[in-house]
């Protein structure tokens, strides 16, 4: 009995590591490409201002990728990266040249390692118990 006590609870440590890790990575490749579409006279100095409202797949913080962007969230104005504790953001940039312009607003994950070796600690530390305690 106290083998599979043992092994159960390491294998469900390593599951709970694995799929924290794959959620993790899953969440860091989803990037968010926002495209405008302008229409500008190149023998013109004209400039168009383009705004659209996005919702992210996640909240926390952000990089963007283009030129003349501004993302404003709740928290404020930001112009290379953002972080934001909601998923809806206004993505707004200021386009002087004809034709599509692209801007990426990409994740920026750090797994928690921190988590992680406390939930290892705490496997080790219930292991102990269980064996010094007798409560197999």
């Amino acid at each position: 009995m106290k083998v599979s006590i043992k092994k159960a609870f390491l294998i469900s440590t390593i599951l709970f590591i694995l799929t924290l890790s794959g959620l993790f990575y899953h969440a860091s490749n989803k990037i968010v490409e926002v495209q405008f579409l302008t229409f500008n006279d190149e023998n013109q100095n004209l400039y168009s201002v383009c705004m659209e409202e996005v919702v992210l797949p996640f909240a926390g913080k952000y990089k963007i990728e283009g030129t003349n962007v501004t993302v404003f969230t709740a928290e404020g104005r930001f112009g290379k990266n953002f972080s934001t504790s909601i998923r809806a953001v206004g993505v707004a940039a200021v386009i002087k040249n004809k034709g599509k312009t692209t801007i990426i607003l990409k994740p920026e994950i750090e797994f928690p390692l921190f988590y992680v070796v406390l939930v290892l600690i705490a496997g080790g530390g219930m292991t102990y118990a269980i064996r010094v305690f007798k409560l197999e």
